[in-house]
C-alpha cells in the first residue's frame, strides 16, 4: 500500500509543481479539471526524466528521487514567489458526474481482476516480454535508444513501482497498468474538454470510453498489451 501511494505521488507531484511554477491552472478551472493536468504532466514530465536517464548513470530509484527533487524545487520557488498555493479549489456538484465516471472505471478494473486473478495463457509473445523488459529497465538495464520508440513510455512509469515495492513482476506491473487504466477518465476529460471548450461534450466523450472498457480490458490485462494502452 506504501508504495502505491508513493507511486502516485510520483505520477502527480511533478505536474502540481510544474501547474504552480508556471501559473497553468486558469482561475475557472475546476478542481477535477487542475487534478487532470497535474496527472497529464507528471507523467509527461517523468517519462521525459526517464528518457534523459538513457545518458547518465542514474538507476530508477535515483531518477525518481531526482524528479521529486525537482517537483520540490519548482513548488518551493512558486510559493516562494507568488506567497500562495493556487491548486487547491472548492469541488462542486458539476464534478461529480466524472467522478462516478471514475469511480465506475475503477470498479470495472477491479471487477476485471477479481474475475481473472490470474492471467490466462494466450499466444501472445507480448505477455512475457513486457513484464521482462519493464523488470530489466527497473533493474538498472538501459536499452539501445531505437529500441525506444514505441512502449516505453509505460515501461518509464511502471518500472519505478517495481523498484519501490519489489514483488512479483507480472503481478505489480498488472496492478500498476490497472491504476493508470483507472485514472486514464481524467486524461480523456480533460483532452476533450479542451478540444471541444465543453464540459457536456467531455462528460460525454469520458462515459463512452469508460462505457467501452469490456471491450479493451480484456486485451490490455490479460494477452500483455498494457504499454500499448499508454503509449
Amino acid at each position: 500500500m506504501i508504495e502505491l501511494l508513493l507511486w502516485l505521488a510520483f505520477l502527480f507531484l511533478p505536474g502540481l509543481a510544474v501547474g504552480e511554477f508556471f501559473a497553468l491552472w486558469r482561475k475557472d478551472d475546476s478542481l477535477s479539471i487542475r487534478v487532470a493536468w497535474a496527472f497529464g504532466i507528471g507523467m509527461s514530465f517523468n517519462v521525459a526524466l526517464f528518457f534523459l536517464r538513457n545518458f547518465t548513470e542514474l538507476g530508477v530509484l535515483d531518477t525518481v528521487l531526482l524528479s521529486a527533487v525537482l517537483a520540490s524545487a519548482l513548488l518551493s520557488v512558486s510559493l516562494a514567489a507568488r506567497r500562495r498555493f493556487s491548486f487547491p479549489k472548492m469541488p462542486t456538484r458539476a464534478e461529480l458526474p466524472l467522478l462516478l465516471l471514475l469511480l465506475l472505471q475503477s470498479s470495472l478494473v477491479l471487477g476485471h481482476f477479481a474475475k481473472f486473478p490470474v492471467f490466462p495463457q494466450t499466444r501472445s509473445t507480448d505477455f512475457v516480454a513486457h513484464v521482462r523488459v519493464v523488470t530489466d529497465y527497473a533493474n538498472g538495464w538501459v536499452p539501445p535508444l531505437d529500441a525506444q520508440v514505441l512502449y516505453y513510455g509505460a515501461y518509464y512509469l511502471l518500472s519505478p513501482l517495481l523498484a519501490i515495492g519489489g514483488g512479483l513482476p507480472l503481478v505489480v506491473t498488472q496492478h500498476g497498468m490497472g491504476l493508470l487504466a483507472a485514472l486514464s477518465p481524467l486524461a480523456v476529460y480533460l483532452a476533450s474538454d479542451r478540444l471541444f471548450g465543453s464540459r457536456k461534450s467531455a462528460l460525454v466523450i469520458t462515459a463512452v470510453y469508460v462505457l467501452s472498457g469490456f471491450v479493451w480490458f480484456g486485451r490490455v490485462f490479460n494477452s500483455g498489451l498494457y504499454p500499448n494502452f499508454y503509449s
